[in-house]
């Protein structure tokens, strides 16, 4: 299993920051190559929420299913699913500091295919989630930021 763990200060309220990344609505707003989605649960937020999204990877569009597992109202938000096969976990962290808000993005992953997934992690996948994670926590930190 693969850990990858970014976070950045954001001079914002940690329940201004909760409310943006926990709103579907903004999902395009800070999630990279971010192409759509929708959901398979009535409820869009909560434990049990469950949702499909689409992202661009290599050139092709995939599609992952994750499913809410943890949801502790502006504090931190857990998630499980898999996308092409690969097993993840990925949790939002919001810790209040001196400077504003420390905003933790740590994802956990699994690839399927013993040596190829090897082979692609080693070559592409992890460099690439590792860009996406920064990019995202980039974009959430300019929403709050920009003025």
């Amino acid at each position: 299993m693969h850990k990858i763990e970014q976070k950045e200060i954001i001079k914002a309220l940690r329940e201004d920051i909760w409310s943006f990344i926990t709103n579907p609505d903004n999902f395009s707003k800070y999630i990279d190559n971010y192409l759509g989605g929708e959901f398979l649960t009535e409820h869009e937020t909560g434990e049990g929420a469950t949702f499909r999204w689409y992202t661009k990877f290599m050139g092709f569009k995939l599609k992952s299913e994750e499913k809410v597992i943890i949801w502790k109202e502006n504090k931190r938000v857990e998630y499980e699913g898999d996308m092409a096969g690969a097993w993840f976990h990925s949790q939002m962290i919001l810790t209040p500091v001196e400077e504003g808000v420390e905003f933790k993005v740590i994802i956990e992953y699994k690839m399927p295919y013993w040596i190829l997934g090897k082979f692609l992690d080693f070559i592409y996948f992890h460099h690439r989630v590792r860009k996406d994670v920064s990019k995202s926590i980039q974009n959430v930190q300019r929403q709050f930021e920009k003025n």
